[in-house]
């Protein structure tokens, strides 16, 4: 696979894990709002119910109105049940969400891995690429004929202690 196609599949990854983020805060948002107000039905019901008991010590209640006030009770717990049940299956759908973030998240990184060795490896091959260049260089300037021993003797006196390139 080349370059040019890693480079496309990662951006793919990246936009793929950016939109498993986005879906996972849209996620944790539904939940936040669902807790909240599965909270507010247990404080209704709760000041209710005070509110009740507080009715009925100090003026008594007739049975109509007691059968009225457990009735709404009843509805209002089931409506709780029913509001447990939204978020469990609302922080399901986080949980969900959350692994599909980490699993785009680990799939985006290990092509970025992969771009970054490759990118090592061509490096590297440059740089034996040159040295082996200037290694050519530096034997071919060695093997060059000199007029006497004495003159290349002279000329290495002379000359820098790294041989030079130009």
């Amino acid at each position: 696979m080349g370059n040019r196609t890693l480079n496309s599949l990662a951006d793919l990854r990246r936009k793929q894990m950016d939109e498993a983020a986005r879906e996972l805060g849209q996620r944790q948002a539904r939940a936040m709002q669902a807790a909240q107000q599965l909270q507010q039905l247990e404080q209704y019901l709760h000041d209710y119910r005070l509110g009740l008991q507080h009715r009925s010590l100090q003026q008594g209640m007739p049975a109509a109105s007691w059968q009225n006030y457990q009735r709404f009770m009843a509805m209002l717990e089931r409506a709780i049940a029913e509001q447990r049940a939204a978020v469990e299956r609302v922080e399901r759908l986080v949980q969900a969400g959350r692994q599909e973030w980490q699993e785009q998240r680990r799939q985006a990184k290990s092509i970025d891995t992969l771009l970054e060795r490759r990118a090592r490896q061509v490096a590297q091959r440059e740089a034996r690429r040159e040295q082996r260049l200037t290694d050519e260089f530096v034997t071919q300037r060695m093997a060059t004929p000199r007029s006497s021993a004495s003159s290349w003797a002279q000329h290495r006196l002379n000359s820098p202690a790294t041989p030079e390139l130009s």
